[in-house]
């Protein structure tokens, strides 16, 4: 198989995944809509790479399916310093994007920080738990077997009771931060690419 066929069976797959993610949308079966979403972010990300960075159509999916979900009442931190809600796909003990949000939370003094992992198989890493306890913020681990819209509505819940600014150091193929953050009325959400 050369180059071109291997892109446009990454693509074949990709699309056939949004597909059923829309077909299911439409009947009203949204966490079996996510999973699909999901499949075709993993699918997108991982060998699957088909030329494009970005996807309009699987964005446009994930905003339709977080309209499902309840708005809480906004409440914001309401403390003496503001309030950051960093979100994590997975932490790690070491390097990459965890080892960046530790090191702001630490050097970041003005704010307390908060952590919600959304998808961490296995346990949060002591330093990160740690540090977070140091900002007088609270860590908090969804279980990565829960169901795409119970974590998105958690997620959205939190952020819009808790936190003034959501910081997302998210893995390129996770989802629930688009579905928890994709109608307005939350706090300001910024995508940190380490």
């Amino acid at each position: 198989m050369d180059w071109n066929e291997q892109v446009e069976g990454s693509r074949i797959v990709f699309d056939a995944c949004v597909r059923k993610a829309g077909n299911h949308r439409i009947a009203g079966q949204f966490e079996k809509a996510l999973q699909w979403c999901s499949t075709a972010a993993i699918s997108a990300v991982g060998k699957g790479w088909f030329g494009a960075l970005s996807s309009n159509v699987l964005e446009n999916e994930l905003r339709l399916i977080s309209q499902q979900l309840p708005k809480p009442v906004r409440g914001g931190a309401g403390g003496s310093r503001p309030r950051w809600l960093h979100v994590l796909s997975e932490a790690y003990a070491t390097l990459g994007h965890t080892n960046l949000c530790r090191r702001w939370m630490q050097y970041d003094t003005d704010v307390v920080h908060d952590v919600i992992l959304v998808s961490q198989r296995g346990s949060a890493p002591q330093n990160l738990i740690q540090t977070v306890k140091s900002a007088n913020g609270r860590c908090l681990v969804f279980d990565a077997k829960t169901p795409f819209l119970k974590r998105a509505a958690d997620l959205r819940a939190y952020a819009w009771q808790n936190a003034d600014v959501v910081v997302l150091h998210t893995h390129t193929d996770e989802i629930l931060a688009t579905v928890a953050f994709g109608v307005e009325g939350g706090p300001p959400v910024l995508l940190l690419n380490h």
